[in-house]
């Protein structure tokens, strides 16, 4: 399982979220599943980092998810 996120930005309209490669012995990492809490406190799977998640040179795997959507249910986070 990997860590929390490294860092999160903001970037335009969207949050950055960068996150360390968990332990994977030599296997090909093919989807994460990215979850975001939500603001009863539960956690949901955010479907916009199933395919936009980049793997950058120094090995951290980044995703970008909209305002617009962590503004919007389940997350209704205000920011």
């Amino acid at each position: 399982m990997p860590s929390s996120p490294v860092t999160t930005t903001a970037v335009g309209t969207q949050v950055e979220i960068m996150f360390a490669a968990p332990d994977n012995n030599g296997d090909e990492i093919t989807k994460f599943n990215v979850l975001i809490k939500q603001n009863d406190s539960s956690y949901s799977n955010i479907s916009e980092c199933d395919s936009s998640l980049f793997k950058g040179v120094d090995g951290n795997y980044t995703c970008r998810v909209s305002f617009t959507t962590l503004r919007a249910a389940p997350f209704n986070l205000k920011f």
